[in-house]
């Protein structure tokens, strides 16, 4: 069987189509004053530390994200980078 005729493959691709209509959709969204969606990149380490804390805390990780976007943007403070 060829990649081509490959179901799997096909519904990846589906999916795929389907994020990006939904992506343009939250695109248009946020340029008419809705909420516009944050894409980071972060260790797979990081993400499960995080997602832990914020689970034994019964905290939404997107609310948690949010808190700290508007506590920096008020001028909050950033924990200093380690030192190497």
């Amino acid at each position: 069987m060829s990649s081509e005729d490959n179901p799997l493959r096909e519904a990846v691709q589906s999916k795929q189509d389907t994020n990006a209509e939904e992506g343009k959709t939250d695109a248009q969204k946020g340029a008419t004053g809705e909420d516009v969606r944050v894409n980071v990149r972060v260790s797979p380490t990081l993400h499960e530390r995080f997602k832990q804390r914020a689970q034994r805390e019964g905290r939404p990780l997107s609310w948690l994200i949010r808190r700290f976007m508007k506590h920096y943007a008020a001028g909050g403070d950033v924990p200093a980078l380690p030192e190497r």
